[in-house]
This record gives C-alpha cells, structure tokens and sequence, in this order.
C-alpha cells in the first residue's frame, strides 16, 4: 500500500506542510531549511506504528523540545498525519502534564500523551471512521460494521495502533500499522576507524542492512547469492572506475569486504576504503535490499560522496524504486535534478522563512 501524502503540523520548523509522495520523492534545501525535520517527523510516523513513540519523542528532549519554538494559540502539540491509498490515519500529540490529560502512576513528563488518534476509510463515496481516540479511550470498526472499545489499560504515550491486540477483526487497522512499520530510515552511517561497518560481519543471510552497518558484508554478501547481485557490481564498478566487490566467507563464521581495484596488486580492505567508498557501499546495501521495505527514507545521502558518484547513486535509487517508495532530502542539486523529472517522481524546493519551512514544488 503506497503512502499518497504525509501532512505534519507544529514539529520544530514544519508549523504546517502537506507532502504529496510519489514513487521517488526529492526535497532539495541548504543546511537549516528544515530537511532533516522531514525525515525525523516521518520517522515518528513509523515510531507510532512500531510502538516506540515515547522512546522517539524523548530521544529529541521531549514533546517541548520538538514543538514549534513559535507556538502562540492554546496547547503545545504535534500532528502527524498520513494518507495510505482510501486510508488515512492521523494522531495528535500534546505534553504530558500539561494536557487535560495524564498517564495513570508516575509521570515521566518527557514523553508525550496521544490526546487523538483516528484511522478513515475514505472512498470518496463511503466515508467510515475506523479508530476513533480521545485520550486512553478508543473505540475501533470491526468486519461487521460493530463498534468496539479498545483495551482499558491503553498505554496514553503511544499509539493505538502498535497496541492493537484482536488484529483479526481489524484488517485495516492492521494494513495500516503494518505498511508504517515496514518503512526503513538511513541516515549517515558512520565511517570513522571504529565503526561497526569497518568490521568482519558473520556470513548469515541478512535481507536488510542495519542502520549502524554493522552487518554490511553479510547484507552484501546476502545480495550477490539472493538479490540483485549484476546491479550491485554494475554500480560499484560505475562508481569506482571499474572496481569489483570481493567477499571472503571463511568456514570459521565471519565474512570479510574488500574492493578489488584497477592498477593495484592486491584488494583494499574495509578499514582502507574511504569515508565516500564505504558510504556508497551501505547506500548499495540499502537500496538493494532482498527484503524491500515499504518506504525507504534517505537523509542526505550524498554526504561525503564526490559529485562523480551521484550519477551512480541516482541509478541505484531508481533501481530500488521498482519495489520500494523513496523519500530523499538532499543538498545536492545535481542529485535532485538526476532523480527528479521522471513519470513516477515529486520535487520539492525548501526555504526558511522565520523560522518556517516553506515546500516549494520543483
């Protein structure tokens, strides 16, 4: 089920802006325009559904800490809200303590309470409210057309669909949670010598990198055995002037990554490659994926890649476009305009104006 459009409403600069999503959907803006804003408020979007909202919303400092600094009319809070073909699904957060409403025991004033939440089956024709939240109390649409109140011990700090329980009565409200969770987020892996990607991964099939990459040989190694290995090569040799992917699976468990490179006598191994190699290597992992997500969302992915490499990067998220949305926030022009034009794409321009994003369509 495609995500058609993702609204957000009173988180950090997005005071109030509608996304409308294609199968590849570009935001271009310079540094402090508001891109990384984006991919944290969807990344909330999914935390919902995941149930970790709390542990999200506190990971930033907490609901004060998120909401517009320019906050002025009634009570501080956050909307999120996304559009899944018929199906829409929304949920307001608010500041716990603050609101009418507060979690049962002690309260941990960092995390936010859910003061609404709703799931619409919207036809255009037929209009019918599926879940229906104010505060812990939620009543959900069964099969039947019946109304049925959820759990009384509805945790008030995250959403109602990560606790859903009776899913076999709500297979809607399920498809819902299920195409949220299965989004994926990558943002700017880390390459210094100690990072996770620079060690020896275990030969196990690995269907989607980790977001550390401590797993990428494996998830490598899991492409060239069962997914699209000839893209794969293609790519790094497009990238690094013919240079092959070498994986050395030994019977001990780990496997270990290198790069066999034109004019040298011996491979580069993964503590030699650079930060804009390895980088590229994760994206590849990523994007290549045998088990494609939902949603892919890539935080400005051409960091640390020299603009030589954003043609090669442009035709792997094209690729991976095939089986998988995909949001971009990016700096780089030259990417935007290489990813953007297409009959499945959406463009958008940033810019900051008082400390509101602005979405300009491209």
């Amino acid at each position: 089920m495609p995500l058609n459009r993702v609204r957000i409403a009173g988180y950090r600069s997005l005071t109030e802006v509608t996304v409308d999503l294609a199968g590849v959907t570009v935001v271009v803006g310079p540094n402090g325009s508001g891109k990384t804003n984006l991919y944290r408020a969807m990344h909330l979007v999914h935390a919902c559904a995941e149930g970790d909202l709390a542990r999200a919303v506190v990971a930033e400092g907490g609901l004060a800490s998120i909401v517009h600094a320019g906050w002025r009319k009634g009570e501080p809070r956050v909307e999120l809200e996304v559009r899944l073909g018929d199906l829409c699904h929304d949920v307001t957060l608010a500041t716990a303590g603050r609101g009418q409403l507060e979690l049962e025991g002690p309260v941990f004033p960092l995390d936010p309470v859910v003061t609404h939440e709703h799931v619409v089956l919207d036809t255009g024709a037929t209009r019918v409210e599926l879940l229906d939240r104010a505060g812990n109390t939620a009543f959900a649409t069964d099969q039947q057309g019946g109304r049925v109140t959820m759990p009384a011990t509805l945790v008030g700090s995250e959403s109602a669909l990560s606790q859903l329980v009776d899913a076999h009565h709500f297979p809607e409200l399920v498809e819902v949670r299920e195409t949220l969770r299965r989004m994926r987020f990558h943002h700017q892996v880390r390459t210094d010598p100690d990072a996770p990607a620079r060690r020896p991964g275990l030969a196990t099939r690995t269907l989607a990198v980790a977001d550390d990459g401590a797993d990428l040989p494996a998830a490598l190694l899991t492409i060239l055995r069962m997914g699209d290995g000839h893209t794969l090569r293609r790519s790094i040799a497009e990238a690094f002037g013919g240079s092959d992917l070498l994986l050395d699976a030994d019977e001990s468990g780990p496997v270990h990554l290198a790069l066999k490179v034109p004019g040298l006598y011996r491979p580069l191994s993964v503590m030699e490659l650079s930060d804009g190699q390895l980088r590229f290597l994760f994206l590849a992992a990523a994007l290549l994926a045998p088990r494609p997500p939902t949603v892919m969302v890539l935080n400005e992915p051409e960091t640390s890649l020299h603009p030589d490499l954003l043609p090669a990067l442009a035709e792997l998220i094209t690729a991976a476009s095939a089986t998988t949305q995909i949001v971009v926030t990016t700096h780089s022009a030259g990417l935007a305009d290489r990813l953007h034009g297409g009959r499945e794409t959406a463009g958008y321009s940033l810019e900051m104006v008082n400390g509101e994003t602005r979405f300009l369509a491209r």
